[in-house]
């Protein structure tokens, strides 16, 4: 084992040598001793055919790390044998993912055959082995999705804990394919409901963004901190949503590509707070939003719960009389009914399925035709 240091963090850097050999795997998980075995081949997360989306940090050569659930990777692979390879070291908890495979396989002429996509839950450890997933001859398309991350921990700071992923290991560096962008590009910025947590856990693949974005085919990045407002700071130390707006964490500023589409959802954490003052706030940080994306359209949610709905619509309303014709204020009211909350705030799983649906068809609207 080497201890490196590069960048925010220590980085414990394993030598792993992944053998499968059938019948040589003991019941124990040992190795028994055996004539053949088949060593992967590991791919560094810097390779170009690996394509990241979302709030990734790549400041350290041959990491990519996140402190947002609903960071992703999408890749390509005509083999059978694929596994995931994580420094899971520094983050102070349980961390959970989700992997999804859909399979490409050639028909007569030029046509293919696409399978529904099939996902299943692993939690995170040093190697994750999705091999199971590669049932089937032709090409098999993964998404990897952070499910959730460690709660009541101080992932914002400098140096902080984070999920780091190293690369993939497959049966074959030719297995692996490139794996390219969709058309368009989502940025969502908001708190724990935009993030799908709630009190009984969370899971942002099935929170109203990622799913919005997955109506629209869209490559997204969900950013959402539990308790943060536009005036109020969020949970473990998290500062409010103007002072973490660029940044991947603090100090850290974020490298990706302007988003063709932003959507904001807070007011929920302010509610406690005197309505002009959050507008105030709220015109500012739309402000801030328009200066660092000036091509993105941004839509503006009425908070699922109303919380200082007014606020948000006056401010959306002023930033328009300044000239921001490229906002929308979207009135999200009963969208969410109490019915479908786990607390009259937080969305139950339908209620982030509804909310995204009609989510979706409103940004389609929005769109340039084709």
């Amino acid at each position: 084992m080497t201890r490196l240091f590069a960048g925010r963090r220590w980085v414990i850097a394993l030598a792993v040598s992944v053998l499968t050999a059938g019948a040589g795997v003991a019941a124990n998980g040992w190795m028994s001793p055996v004539t053949s075995k088949v060593v992967l081949s590991t791919v560094g997360v810097d390779d170009s055919r690996l394509h990241l989306i979302g709030a990734w940090d790549r400041s350290i050569p041959g990491l990519a790390e996140t402190i947002n659930a609903g960071s992703s990777l999408r890749l390509r692979t005509a083999g059978d044998r694929l596994a995931l390879s994580f420094d899971a070291s520094m983050l102070q908890g349980k961390a959970t993912i989700w992997v999804g495979t859909t399979l490409q396989k050639p028909q007569s002429g030029k046509q293919l055959s696409i399978t529904k996509a099939l996902w299943r839950e692993y939690d995170v450890t040093e190697r994750v082995d999705v091999s199971s997933l590669l049932a089937g001859k032709g090409v098999h398309e993964l998404t990897v999705v952070v499910r959730d991350l460690p709660k009541n921990v101080a992932m914002w700071r400098s140096g902080g804990p984070a999920l780091a992923l190293r690369g993939v290991e497959v049966g074959s560096l030719t297995d692996l394919q490139t794996a390219g962008p969709a058309g368009l590009r989502m940025t969502f910025l908001g708190d724990s409901i935009t993030a799908g947590v709630n009190q009984t856990g969370g899971d942002a693949r099935l929170s109203f963004a990622y799913q919005t974005a997955t109506a629209l085919y869209a490559d997204p990045t969900v950013i959402g901190f539990p308790g943060q407002g536009v005036v109020d700071p969020g949970s473990e130390g998290v500062p409010s949503a103007a002072r973490t707006l660029g940044f991947l964490s603090a100090g850290v500023r974020s490298t990706a590509e302007d988003p063709d589409v932003v959507v904001v959802n807070y007011g929920a954490n302010d509610a406690y707070l005197p309505g002009k003052q959050v507008e105030q706030a709220f015109i500012e940080y739309l402000g801030q939003i328009r200066t660092l994306y000036p091509g993105a359209k941004l839509v503006v949610l009425r908070p699922f719960s109303g919380d200082q709905a007014a606020a948000v619509a006056g401010a959306v309303a002023d930033r328009r009389k300044a000239g921001d014709v490229a906002i929308t204020y979207v009135d999200t009211s009963g969208w969410v009914p109490t019915t479908l909350t786990t607390d009259g705030v937080h969305p139950t799983l339908r209620g982030h399925a509804l909310a995204a649906e009609r989510l979706a068809a409103v940004i389609k609207s929005l769109l340039p035709a084709g």
